[in-house]
């Protein structure tokens, strides 16, 4: 038998092992919703479609004085609907019940003013969010108008109990009525196509950290004709510039060998399905429940060849996950200081299952690993702490991808140690699917428990490694990071730091400041106060070490500025100790 299949026998058998039984769940607390999208079936008024929203709670255990459910106002950079007083119209068995608003930071509560008799029905409208060219990239969670159709994650528009321990259970379920959508409208939520209702059980992330999309949908799979359509599909909405058949194809394939491999294989309980979301400004995915969106623009044909990593990096979000700590967070963004791994093993397993299912060449494996190296070791803000990191990522581009890129080289160290230490008994995958084993069967398995099998595996020195890194010291892995049948190692090769030249939150304000004298980018004609038409992604340069940034500015800003092009290397002119694959 092939290494790899007997592998994945042997990980497909420590996954699937019994675990603990589901709760009776006619006894969980129950939320009903009932989405109604209101579109002008006359074409009289120029208003965008919206969503109607009649959400049921049955029988929730709250006092007087106490809160209903609360809705972040802010999720990273994207503004939530941020409903005022009268945007909400709730009642109970007794008739119409009052709700007070309370503001607490970034999170918006609704309080109860008397005691609840039965259950609660809460009416409110989600309009689709107005977005243009100069509208930051950020969570892709705000509601959209989507070539006629909507498209948006819960957690932008729900209100919602502030319960986010992913063990308290609740029957979720989700119905639509499409009497006021065109003839031939389609409705579709993360978990299933179609009018409804469709019913889930689990924590209210159901409901927050899911897609719901309708409209003139257009889909990879036909669900009337092609069983596979309950387990797998793609969506869009009008006709994206890119060959999207082949893009869901390729995804099908992928999911297929991902969800076997994890222990997990394709069905309709475990589906998956992916949404386009064409935008203005930004390139990118986000990873939600079973599901994600993938974002482009205009931009997406130059950057085809970044479509398929960001798939298979959403994708691996599905399994592998450390379980947040109790910390407090008010936005519905993965901001905690797991962050590192939730990132870094999606990063690492996007690069090497791809080639382990023979979808993608060692070619593939190494331009990633490279990139991500790169984006490591040049970034400006390598000495920056993960708490620090994660505070400022959709503030400081950079910030962000160090998330991405320090987890990914850390894991890869201690993959190495593994199987230095084991003799090649011991993996990451070892570790990665006990934990993942843990979050199945309801024990614990957050960062305490990596921890606890580092020691247990490699030692208390490895432990302390740990706190290192999340401090920001250089991670330096050894040289066999990957085993033998790669043919691959890392030696150093050492590169400019990463150096925009300016503020790079100038990326997203679309106005250049902090213009530093002395750069590529001044001596490149770069001036502060010019207003940003085009430019490339700070990931795109940040990732990329030969990578030119392209920029297209307005000189002065308004109707009578000239526009000028402007192109240079993004990069210091002293290089810094890096890392690279070599093959052997």
């Amino acid at each position: 038998m092939a290494p790899f299949l007997k592998r994945l026998l042997q990980i497909s058998q420590f996954v699937l092992s019994p675990i603990m039984g589901t709760p009776d769940t006619h006894s969980l607390p129950a939320f009903r919703l009932l989405i109604k999208p209101i579109f002008d079936l006359n074409n009289t008024s120029p208003q965008a479609p919206y969503l109607a929203i009649c959400m049921t709670l049955l029988s929730p255990q709250v006092g007087i004085g106490g809160e209903l459910f609360s809705l972040p106002l802010v999720i990273g950079n994207v503004p939530s609907q941020q409903y005022d007083s009268d945007a909400l119209e709730a009642s109970d068995e007794s008739g119409s019940l009052d709700l007070q608003i309370q503001d607490n930071g970034n999170v918006r509560s609704w309080i109860v003013q008397r005691t609840i008799v039965g259950e609660v029905v809460v009416k409110f409208n989600a309009l689709p969010r107005a977005v243009n060219p100069d509208t930051a990239p950020g969570p892709r969670v705000d509601l959209r108008e989507q070539f006629g159709g909507l498209l948006g994650v819960g957690s932008s528009f729900l209100p919602l109990p502030s319960d986010r321990d992913p063990t308290n259970h609740y029957r979720c379920s989700l119905q639509w009525d499409l009497s006021q959508s065109p003839e031939g409208t389609r409705a579709v939520w993360s978990f299933g196509d179609g009018p409804g209702p469709i019913e889930r059980v689990g924590s209210l992330s159901i409901l927050r950290d899911s897609v719901v999309a309708v409209g003139p949908l257009k889909s990879l799979l036909d669900p009337l004709v092609d069983a596979t359509a309950k387990s797998f599909n793609v969506y869009w909405f009008g006709n994206p510039e890119f060959d999207v058949v082949h893009f869901g194809k390729d995804s099908q394939a992928l999911y297929e060998h991902m969800s076997t491999f994890f222990g997990e294989p394709s069905s309709e309980t475990n589906s998956y399905r992916i949404f386009l979301r064409n935008s203005p400004r930004g390139m990118g995915g986000m990873a939600f429940q079973r599901s994600f969106i993938y974002e482009y623009d205009k931009n997406v044909l130059r950057l085809e060849s970044n479509i398929f990593p960001v798939v298979a990096h959403e994708m691996v979000h599905n399994w592998p996950l450390l379980g947040k700590e109790v910390d407090g967070s008010d936005q519905d963004v993965d901001t905690s200081d797991e962050s590192w791994y939730s990132e870094g093993i999606a990063n690492y397993y996007s690069m090497v299952l791809p080639y382990q299912f023979g979808l993608r060449d060692k070619a593939y494996v190494k331009k990633q690993f490279d990139g991500c190296l790169s984006g490591y070791y040049t970034s400006p803000v390598i000495n920056m702490s993960n708490s620090e990191a994660n505070r400022l990522s959709w503030e400081e581009p950079n910030a962000l991808r160090l998330r991405y890129n320090r987890g990914f080289t850390y894991l890869l160290k201690v993959g190495a140690q593994l199987r230095e230490k084991s003799k090649g008994k011991t993996t990451l995958d070892t570790v990665v699917l006990e934990l993942l084993e843990r979050k199945r069967s309801g024990q614990s398995y957050k960062l305490k428990d990596w921890l606890e099998i580092v020691r247990r595996e490699l030692g208390q020195s490895k432990v302390d490694e740990y706190y290192e890194m999340a401090n920001g010291k250089l991670v330096i892995p050894q040289t066999d990071v990957l085993p033998p049948e790669y043919g691959m190692r890392l030696v150093r090769q050492d590169q400019e730091t990463l150096e925009l030249g300016f503020n790079a939150r100038s990326i997203n304000d679309r106005v250049v400041s902090g213009l530093k004298q002395g750069t590529r980018a001044s001596e490149a004609g770069l001036k502060d106060g010019d207003k940003i038409l085009e430019s490339g992604f700070s990931w795109e340069v940040g990732d990329d070490y030969t990578a030119t940034m392209n920029m297209v500015v307005q000189r002065p800003p308004g109707p009578a500025g000239k526009e000028i092009s402007i192109s240079y290397w993004p990069r210091t002119y002293e290089k810094v100790e890096c890392y690279q694959m070599e093959e052997i």
